[in-house]
């Protein structure tokens, strides 16, 4: 795991884009879900951060909520707007990971 992490990007530099851009966001969204769960996986804290911390932020972790703990996007969505104040990107994870259910 550890050799993982190494050959990696730099997690912080992992979503870059500005604010605004669903289909930037939506391109990297796989990417930035590695990261973190690499980061995870190997007992690391993640911090996501933005900006404003309301949208891309939350935004990734809804899509590692979706893909590693197995949630529907909306439960996912919910799952993580129960914990902290956000505005989603829908449309970019409508466009990674199709429809919401």
């Amino acid at each position: 795991m550890k050799e993982r992490l190494r050959e990696q990007d730099d997690p912080r530099t992992a979503c870059g884009g500005l604010d605004g851009d669903a289909e930037f966001l939506a391109d990297r969204l796989p990417t930035i879900v590695e990261h973190v769960h690499c980061h995870v996986e190997a007992g690391a804290v993640v911090y996501l951060h933005c900006n404003g911390g309301l949208n891309r932020a939350p935004t990734a972790a809804i899509a590692y909520v979706h893909v590693h703990h197995d949630l529907p996007l909306a439960a996912a969505s919910e799952f993580v707007k129960e914990r902290r104040l956000c505005i989603q990107y829908v449309r970019a994870l409508d466009l990674c990971y199709g429809r919401r259910a």
